[in-house]
């Protein structure tokens, strides 16, 4: 196969060289590839290229805000939105007190209506393209404090719901912008309770961003097989699914075959009860490009086969669009020593939660002394890029969950603990529930953490570049939820710079640290770890790193014949 040089793969070797000849910058954990020792060109990517039988990789380009193809747009020139600024609500930086009821008077001026308390949120009305901006000016603003009481309808504290907790906002085309992460920083002083009061449940995020409606809606069914990589399903019905609809892939399958075979060549355990009694659960969350008679294809490509017999369906998928926040500093209260399971390390204060939104942004945004940075849920091509989190330790940094295509890129989790520096949150960037082509992409986390494979079956995940501790009991998950991550795990030139296992690690380790389906992995380098060899689909260049030096660029660049700008910026 290394000799079956075309002029295609001429044309990639040359695009690539170029690519992974690039200058290292300080912080680049990668070093240039070795073509010249034989530890060059990865012959995964090139059994990729050539469409070999023997190919391994998924195309993971599609991943993030419009596919990967462009960034979001500079909130100074976007035609068309009205910037709200939250001192011109009553605001007022650097005086210590709360900002809160500012920030949601500007929120309810920018969506038409007042919001209103139930059992502790604070919600918004709906407004699918509110075309808003709300801004922040340089300075402190203090968003949650002890003293920020519910208030009822008539703008009364409110004795029933207590305090107020997560501010829940419901609009698409709808921005929360700083002057940069640093001048503007926001305040949490202090905790957010749990939901239920108990110690060991889990609290609500200061903003929310989330869409509620609509959901679930069934569409038609799927009567054809797809393999993976296709674009396309066989339907039931096309009638109602046009162009540029976005749509669910879904199914749920308890039938002990269909687990058999999603698991080989492994079983589950008898306390693995969310997949025995919940079954085999897929949500891959899709943009319709045509639709050709009973044929519907996809912008995206199938991360999952899709085989008939499992009974697979198609859903709407409702969603606000074009949602973001940038330029800001999250500053919360996080005590110096975490304790995992209690609510305080868990959740006191986690900062943003997104959920059913598609093309949507978190960027260039600090968090400090935070439980949680930025969570995404049920979400389709969110980007979250440029990302600091330090202070003390907390429980997660940013995760996807439930969602397809998200890109976490360029986040530094170098939060402490009990006074060590560089330790890293609990769990780092990583994924959680059905999440599927999720690309975590040049993250770099301490050495006292390891990525996170929180369990309920996420699957096809991409660790590109990527730098940080390799810590076993860091993936996360309960036992009912097992296994931590299903097929498609992908290591890409990981530099590993402390493992709490050198030798004969084991993937599927029931009794032990994680059960992960047998992954790829390329130019896993850094501290010396041993792989059990029946363990993994693809253990190449063990040592060294490979070129392509990112998996994700070199998709990304093979599909659209360049690198998009955005991308090359933040190298």
């Amino acid at each position: 196969m290394w000799f079956r040089i075309h002029i295609q793969y001429l044309l990639f070797v040359t695009l690539f060289c170029v690519s992974c000849s690039r200058p290292v910058a300080e912080n680049d954990p990668i070093p240039d590839p070795e073509p010249d020792t034989g530890r060059g060109f990865s012959q995964a990517w090139t059994d990729f290229i050539d469409g070999s039988a023997d190919n391994v990789l998924l195309d993971f380009s599609y991943a993030g805000y419009d596919h990967g193809e462009s960034e979001p747009p500079d909130i100074y020139g976007i035609p068309g939105y009205r910037v709200y600024n939250v001192n011109d609500y009553g605001a007022i930086p650097d005086d210590g007190r709360s900002d809160r009821q500012a920030f949601l008077d500007a929120v309810d001026d920018a969506l038409g209506r007042k919001g209103w308390t139930v059992g502790g949120t604070y919600s918004t009305q709906s407004v699918e393209k509110a075309n808003a901006i709300i801004y922040f000016p340089p300075g402190e603003y203090i968003l949650y404090d002890k003293e920020s009481d519910a208030l009822d309808s008539d703008g009364l504290p409110d004795p029933v719901n207590g305090k107020s907790y997560t501010m829940e906002i419901r609009a698409g085309h709808f921005i929360i912008a700083g002057a940069g992460m640093d001048r503007t920083t926001v305040i949490m002083s202090d905790p957010y309770e749990p939901f239920s009061g108990s110690p060991t449940d889990y609290a609500p995020a200061l903003l929310s961003l989330k869409h509620w409606t609509g959901l679930n809606e069934p569409l038609c069914d799927i009567v054809g097989d797809s393999p993976k990589g296709s674009h396309t399903v066989e339907v039931s019905s096309a009638a109602g699914l046009y162009e540029g609809m976005r749509v669910s892939l879904n199914v749920e399958n308890n039938d002990p075959s269909v687990i058999a075979e999603e698991l080989y060549p492994y079983s589950a355990e008898p306390e693995w009860t969310q997949i025995t009694d919940e079954g085999v659960t897929v949500e891959d969350l899709h943009c319709i490009e045509s639709v050709n008679g009973n044929i519907v294809r996809f912008k995206e490509p199938l991360m999952h086969a899709v085989d008939r017999k499992w009974g697979w369906h198609l859903y709407k998928f409702s969603c606000y669009e074009k949602v973001g926040i940038e330029d800001i500093t999250f500053k919360g209260n996080a005590s110096p020593e975490f304790i995992h399971g209690q609510w305080a390390g868990n959740s006191a204060y986690t900062m943003i939660a997104m959920m059913r939104i598609a093309d949507g942004w978190v960027r260039r945004c600090r968090f400090n002394s935070v439980s949680s940075a930025v969570s995404v849920t049920s979400c389709a091509n969110v980007s979250v890029y440029d990302i600091t989190i330090d202070g003390n330790k907390g429980h997660h940094a940013v995760y996807a969950s439930r969602s397809s295509r998200t890109f976490i890129g360029k986040v530094s989790d170098m939060s402490s603990y009990a006074g060590i520096g560089n330790y890293g949150q609990h769990h780092s960037c990583g994924v959680a529930k059905p999440s599927i082509g999720t690309v975590i992409w040049r993250c770099n986390w301490g050495t006292g953490t390891n990525f996170e494979a929180h369990a309920t079956q996420p699957r096809a995940t991409l660790f590109d570049c990527c730098t940080g501790g390799f810590q076993l009991y860091h993936a996360g998950g309960d036992t009912s939820q097992l296994p931590n991550h299903l097929d498609d795990l992908t290591l890409w030139n990981f530099n590993a710079t402390g493992a709490s296992v050198t030798d004969n690690l084991l993937w599927w380790d029931p009794d032990g640290a994680w059960t992960v389906l047998p992954p790829t992995i390329a130019g896993f380098h850094g501290t010396d770890v041993v792989f059990s060899p029946g363990q993994v689909k693809l253990d190449e260049s063990h040592g060294y790193p490979v070129c392509p030096q990112s998996l994700y660029e070199a998709q990304l660049e093979r599909r659209l014949g360049y690198l998009p700008p955005w991308l090359d910026r933040l190298h």
